[in-house]
């Protein structure tokens, strides 16, 4: 039974797995993604390095940058997105 069980949540696992998929993200600034928060299937936010904040309304296929120079000396650690327009 143990065994039956098993092979199930292994099956189940690799099929969950094989759905992810990791695409580089070559545009942008150079900065450090420090945090990301997911509003949904399409936006998120990500925050970084000196001062650096974006945002994707397309899954994570372009990215808008913006650097909020009062905090250019800072790194945002962590956000927490509400929507499309607040984080």
């Amino acid at each position: 039974m143990k065994l039956i069980l098993s092979l199930i949540t292994f099956c189940c696992f690799n099929v969950v797995v094989a759905q992810q998929k990791i695409t580089v993200q070559t545009e942008g600034t150079n900065t450090d993604i420090r945090g990301l928060s997911v509003v949904d299937d399409s936006v998120a936010w990500a925050s970084g390095s000196r001062g650096w904040v974006a945002t994707t309304h397309n899954g994570g296929k372009n990215w808008k940058w913006k650097q909020l120079t009062e905090y250019a000396k800072l790194d945002f650690r962590g956000l927490y997105a509400f929507n499309t327009k607040q984080a």
